[in-house]
């Protein structure tokens, strides 16, 4: 589990969030819980951005490895590593001899250093702005990031310098964790370079790890996407002979488009295509299909399936436009591990299919999706705490009709409440207390709720005085 603290970042002021399998964002508009899911995004899987297919992670690593500058790995420890293969199987990191355990550090500590272009870039990249426009104050503030990574333990402060950010490692321990060699022995080249990858596999998971980003307004961007990869095209013939005008996008924007006109050629093994059926059948109550562009261009069209008859994107519902991305991903893209953030969830949704988006959630975190999520749905948020307080109530799970695994543990759920400060110096992160018999607490919804009722209440007396 990654935590990750921010000061004077946007417009929040302070905070920490904890990226648990469900992280949930909630407060008022404009307070910076798009900022904070920005954030995560940028940090997860820089390195296997923008738009590649992630190969075998031990192999993407090994390649990372040997190309980090300034690593020198000493034939003799070549030598002792690749013994040592030969004679064991596993070897925990205490157990390599000093000289070893030395040269892994230096090459860990020259890898994070490394890894400031790569962070500078995505944050460059995901907010569309410089590093020094991020800032909370603008008149030359600074803002402060760091991460904290409990097994193995990590510890990484990011700074602004300049134009760009640098990368701090004040801490971290490979101390019991355990090398397996029968796995290292099927990477190419040295064992050394394999070892490292191993290494960096472990402590920095979170950048190699595959993220994808569903922002707010991704019913409109999916319909626009065709529009937009149809006028880059046509100006392709005139790169070099004019001034080409192309769109500034964020980043999330740019990989969402990019990821869809993709998705025809990423098609794989969909272990989570159950999910996808599963909100077509109960919420979309259709299908939501995809085929190979005409023309000979990549870009596939997008269609929606009712009653054997196929419909145009723009001509089915708000709701299906919302959740198409969605449905489309489960089925051809995401897996195990993937980190996905999306915005608004309940986005043209009523409220009893938010309920049921709440229950599709669940089962992604069940099966190893890792899902943060802004929200502005007490609909939604109380489904999800009814998933908690399910975990201590199988008998009631059972009776309203949910699976044996439609529940959700204390530790599986983070919840934060961001809200601005009294003085208006920014908005403060608050952590909301998860438990088995309450659930997530309700209260910001709760006193909305109270102060319409006493509204209404007021008004009715006056009424009935008349």
């Amino acid at each position: 589990m990654l935590e990750l603290t921010v000061r004077d970042f946007g417009p929040i002021k302070s905070g920490t969030i904890a990226l648990r399998p469900l992280t949930l964002l909630i407060g008022p508009n404009n307070v910076g819980k798009s900022y904070l899911a920005l954030l995560a995004y940028a940090l997860t899987g820089p390195f296997t951005r923008p738009g590649i297919d992630v190969p075998e992670l031990p192999r993407l690593l090994w390649r990372i490895g040997r190309r980090v500058p300034g690593i020198a790995w000493p034939e003799d420890l070549e030598a002792v590593l690749t013994e040592l293969a030969k004679r064991t199987t596993h070897v925990r990191y205490e157990d390599f001899d000093d000289r070893t355990r030395e040269t892994l550090k230096k090459a860990i500590d020259r890898f994070a250093h490394s890894a400031a272009s790569a962070l500078s870039r995505e944050l460059k990249r995901c907010f569309a702005s410089e590093i020094s426009e991020l800032p909370r104050r603008t008149d030359g503030g600074t803002f402060g990031l760091s991460l904290h990574q409990a097994h193995p333990p990590l510890d990484l402060t990011l700074s602004v310098a300049g134009r760009d950010i640098e990368v701090s490692l004040t801490g971290w321990d490979l101390s019991g964790q355990e090398f397996d060699f029968r796995e290292l022995r099927g990477l190419p080249g040295e064992a050394a370079a394999a070892v490292y990858g191993s290494a960096l596999g472990r402590l920095f998971p979170f950048l190699f790890s595959s993220a994808y980003y569903f922002p707010a307004a991704r019913s409109g961007i999916l319909q626009a996407h065709r529009l937009l990869a149809s006028a880059l095209v046509a100006q392709a013939s005139l790169v070099g002979i004019e001034r080409i005008e192309v769109p500034k996008l964020s980043g999330v924007v740019a990989d969402f488009i990019g990821n869809l006109l993709r998705l025809e050629r990423r098609r794989r093994p969909a272990p989570l295509a159950s999910v996808a059926e599963f909100i077509e059948s109960k919420v979309c109550k259709g299908q939501v299909l995809m085929r190979p562009g005409e023309g000979g261009f990549e870009y596939p069209e997008i269609y929606y399936r009712q009653h054997e008859h196929n419909f145009p994107l723009h001509r089915a519902s708000s709701m299906v436009s919302e959740l198409a991305p969605i449905v489309l991903f489960l089925k051809y893209v995401l897996a195990k591990n993937d980190f996905l953030v999306i915005e608004e969830p309940e986005a043209h949704l009523h409220p009893d299919n938010q309920r049921i988006l709440a229950r599709a959630i669940v089962r992604l975190i069940r099966q190893g999706v890792r899902v943060l999520i802004t929200t502005h749905s007490e609909y939604f948020l109380e489904q999800v705490s009814n998933f908690v307080r399910f975990a201590r109530s199988p008998e009631i799970r059972k009776e309203r009709g949910y699976d044996e695994d439609e529940y959700l543990s204390v530790e599986d759920v983070g919840a934060y409440l961001l809200r601005f400060e009294d003085d208006g110096t920014g908005s403060v992160v608050h952590e909301l207390s998860v438990t088995e018999e309450d659930g997530i607490p309700g209260d910001e919804f709760s006193r909305i709720i109270e102060e319409l009722y006493d509204e209404t209440a007021a008004l009715e007396r006056v009424t009935a005085g008349r």
